[in-house]
């Protein structure tokens, strides 16, 4: 059972060692130009929020093709109770 235990230790902390030491070899991000921790130039900022407003737009067209077409539905209901309303005015007389 100690020797176990021992054994179980002794791998995690090889593993702990080599998962660290990849980790520093590998180059801190704040230091390397690959992307990661890059900032966004002024350029892609503004194509970002370019992107953004476009998808607003779409979002709002397609929120106001609904409503035009609920309230033609609406027009056409309106309509519709109009017609029979006169036709029950022209028969009640």
């Amino acid at each position: 059972m100690l020797k176990t235990a021992v054994r179980f230790l002794a791998c995690t902390i090889v593993a702990c060692t080599l998962v660290l030491t990849q980790g520093f070899l590998g180059g801190s991000p704040l230091f390397s130009s690959d992307g990661v921790a890059v900032a966004l130039t002024t350029a892609e900022k503004q194509e970002k929020k370019a992107a953004r407003a476009v998808a607003r737009a779409e979002r709002a067209a397609m929120r106001a093709e609904r409503a035009a077409k609920k309230a033609e539905e609406a027009l056409q209901k309106a309509e519709q109770i109009l017609a029979e309303a006169k036709e029950r005015a022209e028969q009640a007389e």
